[in-house]
């Protein structure tokens, strides 16, 4: 959600709204999954994660989420709780979109979704470019990466393959920038996890919650952009940015 131009204040406000918005879902999943909405809320919505990094046990996860189960509970926590976490996560996002490739960021991580120990050039991506659409500005796009994968492997040279988990692997303007293989491998992200590869999707080009499309879900029932693993050679993609 963050950016270069979004004041902290705005965040917290759209951060709330969001995590409430994912209450009422978690609430409707636990009906239709006949569930505790504990368990529901552990699976769908991103609490847990916004108070803390550290991954705890599942019992851990599913003890704060009953105790959230009350709206009132909620606030309290928020204001305890995430507000402090996220004004350290929020500076540093900052930072870290300041110090990226037009939005651009990259880490050796393995595979998503498999056991091989295999590490591949990951890429995370922010709007370096807000309040523009980001992909009003695709020849930059294409620069960066381009300069991103080159400064990667400097350091990684024997990694071959690059992957991106997220919902933005369901729109043209992104995929336009990776290659036919990019969208030939892709697959649905399950099971869902509380994370910003789902719930990012309800975040408009201004990192402000859009109630738009929150509004699309409501009547769609769910996501229209779920969260996609794509996945290519970094000598294909190479070869894909250099003809731009």
């Amino acid at each position: 959600m963050w950016n270069l131009i979004l004041e902290f204040q705005q965040y917290q406000e759209d951060l709330l709204e969001l995590l409430e918005f994912e209450t009422e879902y978690a609430e409707r999943m636990a009906s239709i999954e006949k569930c505790s909405l504990e368990e529901a809320m552990a699976k769908y919505t991103e609490w847990y994660y916004m108070h803390t990094t550290a991954p705890g046990s599942h019992d851990e996860r599913l003890a704060l989420m009953r105790q959230l189960a009350f709206k009132e509970a909620r606030r309290r926590f928020f204001e305890e709780r995430v507000i402090p976490e996220q004004q350290k996560r929020f500076i540093e996002g900052q930072a870290e979109i300041r110090g990226s490739r037009a939005g651009f960021i990259a880490e050796a991580h393995p595979e998503y979704y498999s056991e091989s120990p295999e590490i591949f050039l990951t890429l995370h991506f922010r709007n370096y470019f807000a309040p523009d659409s980001p992909f009003a500005h695709k020849q930059e796009l294409a620069n960066g990466l381009l300069q991103l994968i080159g400064e990667f492997l400097s350091e990684h040279p024997a990694v071959e393959r690059v992957q991106c988990a997220s919902w933005l692997n369901n729109v043209p303007d992104f995929l336009s920038l990776f290659p036919d293989e990019w969208l030939a491998c892709r697959i649905l992200c399950l099971p869902m996890e509380p994370s910003t590869g789902w719930w990012g999707s309800l975040i408009d080009k201004t990192g402000r919650f859009s109630r738009k499309r929150a509004e699309l879900f409501k009547k769609h029932g769910g996501f229209s952009m779920p969260n996609m693993l794509c996945r290519c050679k970094i000598e294909d993609l190479l070869h894909h940015l250099k003809k731009w």
